[in-house]
């Protein structure tokens, strides 16, 4: 059985739902310009896509980011301390 940790479920899930959110762009955008001169649907959904990379970090690497993730994740700010025995 394999084993995905929650850090790269969690990373699966904003990536999905990226995706998502990207599709209902698409769907929700008119298919006919209607004549009326304005933007077409593609120049509408690129200037959309545009505005979003512009506010994107650098390359996004799957791997990386989860790891980065699970290294936050897992640290302790507080040192572990050896049990006293009395």
């Amino acid at each position: 059985m394999l084993r995905v940790s929650p850090v790269c479920a969690c990373c699966r899930y904003q990536t999905n739902t990226a995706n998502r959110m990207l599709e209902t762009i698409v769907s929700i955008q008119p298919k006919d310009s209607g004549g009326t001169g304005g933007e077409t649907r593609e120049a509408v959904v690129y200037r959309l896509a545009g505005d979003m990379l512009g506010k994107l970090p650098g390359d996004y690497v799957p791997h990386e980011v989860c790891r980065a993730i699970y290294i936050v994740s897992t640290h302790d700010p507080k040192p572990k301390r050896a049990p006293i025995i009395v």
